[in-house]
């Protein structure tokens, strides 16, 4: 997401960092969305994200979202498991890295 996409970029920033906690060895994380989080400032939407929990891909480099799933009643029932696309992107991230270095 860019500044002129959402108007309240620093807002933004700031909910994520909060929601990502210390996680300084991932690029990527995979985050929880509370229901009661002030989605309008995230910059996230969707039906039924204010009754249930979502979750977000975020880049800890820039505090981007790079995904949400939303928290639809129908799709918590599901027991989604989206840690894999976390651990797919810092996969991809590393072997990039490493490409580079070479």
């Amino acid at each position: 997401m860019s500044e002129d996409i959402h108007p309240n970029h620093a807002r933004q920033r700031a909910l994520l960092r909060d929601l990502c906690g210390d996680h300084a060895a991932e690029r990527y994380v995979l985050a929880d969305v509370p229901y009661d989080a002030d989605h309008d400032a995230l910059g996230v939407y969707g039906n039924g994200m204010s009754y249930a929990t979502s979750g977000i891909v975020v880049d800890t480099a820039t505090y981007d979202i790079v995904g949400y799933d939303g928290g639809e009643p129908e799709d918590q029932t599901l027991g989604r498991d989206w840690s894999w696309v976390v651990d797919a992107l810092n996969a991809a991230f590393r072997a990039g890295r490493e490409s580079a270095a070479r």
